[in-house]
């Protein structure tokens, strides 16, 4: 009996892939080690937030492993997508408006549902297609916050898209670049201390650690 052809899991050597790049644009290329993997691709923790429950450094496809990179995952939770190569971020503009949610649109809604039900300050949406190089989307509001601490987004000549989207989690304005753009623009310092801000403040509010929401919304 033939078999068709092998369907492959692209997902899995791509978060590897990106976890290791995570880790040394971190630790400025010395070590590969500080992010990971999360349980099922952030599986477990959506598993458990339906019955109410709470599962630390669990969220979207990305965890710290060493305690080093907490501040980034305090910060943001990551979504990893890649492969869809006759897909792109176009499709959100210039599809029908009977035309069902995009791709895109769809990682999107997932991703900002997750990240204000963890109550974590923003989202990053880390994506690549195939023969492609990787593009990194954040909300506008995470950019100008990170440029408050030094962060040279904008400031380059690499190229950054715009976008703001009507989802049904609400109006999203965006922005998108390579990632390779975003390591160069992007310190982890920056990183730090945005999150350290968010910390002091919440604190000195009583409130639990994690921040006030700044998914994009408009």
């Amino acid at each position: 009996m033939r078999r068709g052809p092998r369907k492959t899991n692209k997902g899995a050597p791509f978060e590897r892939e990106m976890a290791e790049r995570l880790s040394r644009w971190w630790t400025d290329g010395h070590r590969s080690d500080i992010f990971w993997r999360t349980a099922n691709s952030g599986g477990r923790a959506t598993v458990r937030r339906r019955k109410a429950l709470t599962t630390v450094n669990q969220a979207g496809d990305l965890g710290a492993i060493d305690a080093s990179g907490q501040a980034l995952l305090d910060l943001v939770v990551v979504e990893l997508k890649r492969g869809y190569s006759r897909r792109s971020i176009a499709d959100a503009l210039d599809r029908g408006e009977d035309d069902k949610t995009s791709l895109y649109e769809g990682w999107l809604e997932k991703l900002i549902t997750t990240q204000r039900a963890c109550g974590v300050f923003s989202w990053l949406l880390i994506a690549r297609r195939d023969r492609h190089e990787a593009f990194v989307f954040l909300p506008i509001d995470l950019l100008h916050e990170l440029k408050r601490y030094g962060a040279s987004i904008g400031n380059h000549t690499y190229p950054i898209l715009t976008l703001e989207l009507k989802l049904m989690v609400g109006e999203v304005k965006l922005i998108g670049m390579t990632l390779e753009g975003f390591f160069d623009t992007v310190r982890p310092k920056h990183v730090v201390r945005l999150a350290e801000e968010l910390k002091r403040e919440r604190e000195q509010l009583g409130l639990p650690a994690r921040g006030k929401d700044h998914s994009g919304d408009a």
